[in-house]
């Protein structure tokens, strides 16, 4: 009876990880553009600057700084999703349904955290 027990903990546990994966995977899919997001704004500043060195140091400060500030605004996000979700998962206690609830709901969410990152810096 104990073995069947563990057993059973330990396959809630493989499958709450895995979910807590899924959960972390969409978040890196949605965090592919931000490289690029990078990139762009450097080739702005270059060409606002018109050749002045100080006015491009200026908007990549000025950039750096916003961005760093909405990407630990981001990160915090993140953790608290995946908090959330992870509160759902054991909710649903194994409910097929509800877990894909769950799931759908944690992604609407990160679409809606990275989309407001997005249009913050």
């Amino acid at each position: 009876f104990i073995k069947s027990r563990n057993f059973g903990t330990f396959a809630m546990q493989d499958r709450s990880s895995a979910f807590k994966r899924d959960i972390e995977s969409y978040m890196e899919q949605k965090s592919q553009p931000i490289d690029e997001l990078l990139f762009r704004n450097q080739i702005q500043c270059y060409t606002l600057a018109n050749k002045d060195i100080d006015k491009f140091s200026k908007c990549m400060v000025d950039f750096t700084q916003n961005f760093e500030k909405q990407l630990d605004s981001l990160k915090f996000r993140n953790t608290f999703l995946i908090a959330q979700g992870l509160e759902c998962f054991d909710a649903a206690k194994g409910d097929e349904a509800k877990l894909q609830g769950c799931t759908a709901d944690i992604h609407k969410r990160i679409d809606a955290s990275y989309a407001s990152f997005f249009r913050s810096v």
